[in-house]
């Protein structure tokens, strides 16, 4: 059935120049109570990297929320350029255990910049961040534009050309201009069928969700109705369809597309608009409505409304400062009989902002994964880590090993007597490699380690599946050195590709990442 609404008919064309617009509107994300947007939460956030070691596979995290009325993410894809945004290539991510708003992926880092952006899909909605027109190219190429719409042809309603049936919408962003453009079933973008009609109209929609009035927003569109409308950039107010023309825009049909763009500086200086984003995203959308001189006006086609974060995010090899491991703590957890229920805790700082790719608690001789922390993951500013562990009555020595995926950090080993929850007075002394290097290495890698006091130590090599590679060293406390020539324990040299070193000495354990080019 034709969406039709009351008139004069006056008022008929101009109306319907934006009555596609005005419905994309009304379908913006608002807040939970419908009639404020300052409180929307982000729907994508907290995207953060591991370490960007050259030529290993870093961690590319981010906080995809459940909690809008968009339900729970169907999937997230991350898109990679290692060649400045010429060409992406995609990986799919997945949840996190324990952490059920974050996704993941390992993503090969190259020697130089790695260029990325994230799309996340919730039933027939999308979340995304994109590529950035750095040069301001227009017509847009495809590939610094992202296509989060499901369009296909044959699905637009009553239509008199087969112009009005989208097949796609691309947007894109610069620090000056946003872009979208529009794809259809002709590759023609015709405005009318004749001097008396009827018109068509293509429209490109964005809204702010956290402007003051829910259901109003911008519109780029592209129409020539005599007297009463032509291309430009429209104010809407989708609760009456009114608009108001604010100014020009650039359009162009080009390769059988349809292109356009405005200034974001129009955009922000429009009260209904305005410049404050917390939430960071934009509602964007696109489509098409036919109007005839009679009193008769419908949208024929819409694609559906997606978040758009206008970010690009990157990371590129440099000086990597290491983490830091603060407020290690161990007490009884309230379980057990008596208190052998612990709780572990401790403060993971990265100057650098990098996530924790390896977190461990190390108790005796188990190992016990972190997992991930809570949501608001500054990692510049410090992030808790907690984990509850059942141990007998007794003493026990814990410590706690985490790495950024470049450099590792271990906290001084400790003596806790499960049966007073009290650890000794004195830590005993940090387990530690001096140096690892060269990095990369083809022949030879040099080892220089301290096992402190521990009465028994080794030295081993892992590839990244955890299979022993060789064993390089055994022996007791001091200082050491050993070197391991790229082979494995049956004297074969290995392939290029990341191993670990890894120096052990009962519950403790400390780690380098080896990189070894052939």
């Amino acid at each position: 059935m034709r969406p039709t609404i009351p008139h004069e008919i006056i008022a008929v064309v101009a109306v319907s120049v934006l009555l596609a617009a005005a419905i994309l509107l009304g379908a913006l994300p608002a807040s939970a109570n419908s009639t404020t947007r300052d409180q929307i939460p982000p729907l994508l956030d907290d995207i953060v990297t591991s370490a960007p070691v050259p030529f290993t596979d870093i961690i590319i995290q981010a906080d995809i929320t459940d909690s809008l009325p968009l339900g729970a993410p169907d999937d997230a894809i991350l898109y990679y350029s290692t060649d400045t945004q010429s060409t992406w290539t995609s990986l799919t991510m997945t949840g996190v255990t324990g952490s059920p708003d974050t996704w993941e992926t390992l993503c090969p880092m190259p020697d130089g910049e790695l260029i990325y952006y994230l799309m996340s899909h919730s039933d027939s909605a999308a979340t995304f961040t994109g590529p950035k027109n750095i040069t301001d190219a227009f017509p847009p190429p495809a590939n610094v534009m992202v296509d989060p719409a499901d369009e296909v042809a044959g699905d637009a309603i009553d239509i008199y050309t087969s112009a009005c049936d989208l097949t796609g919408a691309r947007f894109g962003y610069s620090d000056t201009y946003y872009y979208a453009t529009l794809s259809n079933a002709t590759g023609s973008w015709p405005t009318s069928a004749g001097i008396l009609g009827p018109w068509f109209v293509y429209s490109a929609v964005i809204g702010n969700p956290d402007a003051a009035e829910d259901s109003v927003g911008l519109a780029m569109v592209y129409a020539n109705v005599p007297i009463l409308a032509e291309t430009g950039l429209y104010w809407v107010d989708a609760r009456d369809t009114s608009y108001v023309r604010l100014g020009d825009i650039d359009a162009t049909i080009s390769g059988g597309e349809l292109h356009m763009r405005c200034e974001i500086a129009d955009l922000i200086a429009h009260p209904d608009f305005g410049p404050d984003n917390p939430s960071g995203y934009y509602g964007v959308g696109a489509g098409t409505a036919t109007s005839t001189i009679t009193t008769e006006q419908w949208a024929n086609d819409l694609t559906n409304v997606y978040s758009f974060y206008m970010q690009t995010d990157s990371v590129a090899p440099g000086v990597n400062t290491a983490p830091v491991l603060s407020d290690a703590l161990a007490e009884p957890a309230g379980g057990g009989a008596p208190d052998t229920l612990i709780r572990f805790s401790v403060t993971y700082t990265d100057d650098d902002g990098h996530l924790a790719a390896e977190r461990n608690l190390l108790v005796d001789s188990d190992i016990y994964p972190m997992g991930c922390p809570g949501p608001d993951r500054d990692y510049a500013a410090g992030v808790g880590f907690t984990l509850d562990v059942p141990l007998s009555p007794g003493g026990h020595m814990y410590a706690f090993s985490f790495s950024d995926g470049d450099l590792d950090v271990v906290t001084p080993a400790v003596v806790l007597d499960v049966a007073t929850g009290v650890p000794s007075d004195e830590p005993v002394a940090t387990l530690a490699f001096d140096s690892a290097w060269p990095q990369p290495c083809s022949s030879e890698l040099r080892l220089s380690f301290s096992l402190g006091v521990r009465p028994h130590g080794q030295v081993n090599i892992y590839n990244t599946s955890g299979r022993l590679v060789r064993t390089l060293w055994t022996g007791g406390p001091g200082e050491h050195e050993t070197s391991w020539d790229m082979k494995d324990d049956a004297g074969t040299r290995v392939a290029s590709g990341v191993y670990f070193a890894v120096l052990s000495a009962g519950p403790e354990r400390t780690q380098r990442k080896v990189v070894v080019l052939r």
